[in-house]
């Protein structure tokens, strides 16, 4: 493991919960499930991802540790600065930096409208995402169930032999949150498709998470994925399919 950048990325999540302390009075009851609601929290995940390509099976242990804090510009609009770092059995691996901003509406259909922008960097590969999105929170006619349309476009750089090929296009998600009962416990099934000029992806996620305290600060989640990868172009011929399973605490401020 990269011993210094894994120390650094950990100080700047200590930094950022730190910082986030100051606004708890401020924030409302955390609710994981809404993704336009930015609040500061810090949030450890843990699991196992098998892939497959080229009649090739790989099995590893993957983890997570993300951290964010959050603030108001006024009382319609906030923004949340989030830190991401994903760990594997080779050490470091993608590191992940997102702005984001969300607004109020003030509309019963649409309620709530957030933009961001997202740079993701592999600690190995060197290859590297960037995206810029809008997402929407669309409110359903019952109350147990919320949607959230999200609309990226997107480039990636990918690292090869000597020359660095870049694929430009768009990601779509389709966020469904599920309210199960009074105890705060939720669902999430959540397909995403990206088409970029030398290769798309379909995945699909479904997670489910709920309160372990009373106060509702902290919070356990389990998900699971699966992506299917197909090369274009450049990259005809190239698949890939992954499968991992994710278990998860998070705290909120």
């Amino acid at each position: 493991m990269n011993l210094k950048k894994a120390t650094v990325v950990v100080i700047a999540l200590y930094v950022l919960v730190s910082c986030s302390l100051l606004h708890a009075d401020q924030q409302p009851s955390p609710d994981p499930a809404d993704l336009t609601s930015a609040q500061s929290f810090i949030w450890a995940q843990g699991g196992m991802s098998s892939s497959k390509a080229e009649d090739n099976r790989t099995s590893m242990g993957v983890g997570k540790l993300t951290g964010g804090i959050s603030g108001a510009f006024n009382e319609s609009s906030q923004y949340l600065g989030l830190l991401e770092q994903g760990f594997n059995n080779d050490g470091t691996a993608d590191t992940r930096g997102r702005l984001f901003t969300v607004f109020d509406t003030g509309s019963h259909l649409v309620s709530n409208i957030g933009v961001s922008v997202d740079y993701i960097r592999n600690a190995k590969s060197k290859d590297t995402t960037t995206a810029f999105g809008i997402i929407g929170k669309v409110e359903t006619p019952v109350d147990w169930m919320t949607v959230f349309p999200n609309l990226a476009l997107v480039e990636s750089k990918i690292k090869g032999e000597g020359q660095v090929l870049k694929s430009k296009g768009y990601q779509f998600n389709l966020f469904n949150s599920f309210y199960i009962g009074d105890s705060g416990l939720y669902s999430m099934v959540s397909p995403q498709y990206t088409k970029l000029k030398d290769l798309s992806t379909t995945k699909l996620e479904i997670s489910f998470g709920g309160p372990l305290t009373d106060s509702g600060k902290t919070w356990w989640d389990i998900k699971a994925g699966y992506t299917k990868l197909k090369g274009k172009k450049l990259l005809r011929g190239a698949r890939a399919e992954e499968a991992d399973v994710m278990v998860g605490v998070s705290h909120y401020f």
